[in-house]
């Protein structure tokens, strides 16, 4: 099995492992040679040829996201900790999470979170089945937010706080993100996010509105186009039911469109067109009537959805599906 030592930290490398392909003596060996070139962490575990862990790592700009699922394993900080200048944010979705720093110790359950830094001396057990998404970021990034940057043991995070939403729906774009084809892109989704963390850790006064125009407007702005994309089959969907899921007002959500050149409207009806090309391309709908399809894209005027399919990509849905059959 390659390391990924040497290019675990390159902008837009996203790494993958698994315990599951491997020799079950080898597992956790190779485990511990993988996280060794993301983290400044030493781990050991109970019983290693028992062990099992998938994880997904990606570094973007001034973090690195990790995507975890693991059988019980305890981590402690390494020696080599002491040159790495960041804090570590790590989300609970699944099992519990103890760390202890020093004097202080905390555990986390499903739904709750913390942070600490990197290059703090102290230990986290991680309970059988635990899974979560762990955030490293340079305490660069945050200063400048922060005043500081950022906590010298660990603490816990308010999970109810309604920047710890917008993060998390945020993240869900991660996948999606190439530092190596669009840097730039890259770099200001990292500033959003640290943007976002810096308010759950409590901004410094005079960045406040900075991160309120940054981060949280861009993470708003999502958390909209993503409610528009999951709900656009509901016939009777509007700017009002995104308001009220996101706790904002209809008048916000509508100014927080404006920038992208389209209405509420317009996004609505971009998503269910989409939506219907899909199911009409779809091999396993082939006996469903254009009706159907419509009706199921969140449409309820047969006229009004041709017409507006048409206009959308040149062709009925008919010969769409026609056409697709022919490919």
């Amino acid at each position: 099995m390659s390391k990924p030592q040497a290019n675990a930290r390159a902008p837009g490398a996203r790494l993958l492992f698994s315990t599951d392909p491997l020799p079950v003596g080898r597992r956790f060996a190779a485990f511990q040679d993988f996280c060794g070139g993301l983290f400044p962490i030493d781990f050991w575990t109970a019983d290693s040829e028992a062990y099992r862990c998938n994880l997904e790592a990606q570094r973007v700009d001034s973090l690195i996201a990790c995507d975890v699922s693991t059988a019980h394993v305890q981590a402690t900080n390494a020696l080599r900790a002491d040159h790495i200048d960041s804090v570590c944010l790590q989300i609970v979705a699944n099992g519990r999470v103890a760390s202890e720093y020093g004097s202080d110790s905390l555990e986390v359950g499903p739904g709750g979170a913390f942070v600490a830094p990197c290059d703090w001396r102290g230990k986290t057990c991680y309970g059988d089945g635990t899974i979560l998404r762990v955030l490293q970021i340079e305490r660069s990034a945050l200063r400048p937010l922060l005043g500081h940057g950022g906590p010298g043991s660990c603490a816990a995070v308010a999970t109810e706080h309604p920047a710890m939403h917008l993060l998390q729906g945020w993240l869900r774009q991660l996948p999606h993100v190439d530092a190596a084809a669009n840097p730039q892109m890259a770099s200001l989704f990292a500033k959003h996010t640290v943007d976002l963390v810096a308010v759950l850790l409590g901004p410094h006064a005079s960045a406040r509105d900075e991160i309120a125009q940054g981060g949280i407007k861009a993470a708003r702005l999502h958390a909209i186009t993503d409610s528009i994309a999951r709900n656009a089959a509901r016939p009777n969907f509007n700017a009002e039911d995104v308001a009220r899921e996101l706790a904002i007002s209809d008048r916000y959500v509508r100014l927080l469109l404006e920038p992208t050149g389209m209405t509420f409207s317009e996004h609505l009806l971009a998503c269910r067109l989409e939506l219907a090309r899909t199911l009409l391309l779809d091999p396993g709908n082939a006996r469903l009537k254009v009706m159907d399809i419509a009706m199921r894209s969140g449409f309820s005027d047969i006229a009004y959805f041709n017409r507006a399919f048409r206009r959308r990509f040149g062709e009925t849905p008919t010969e769409m599906r026609s056409n697709g059959r022919q490919l």
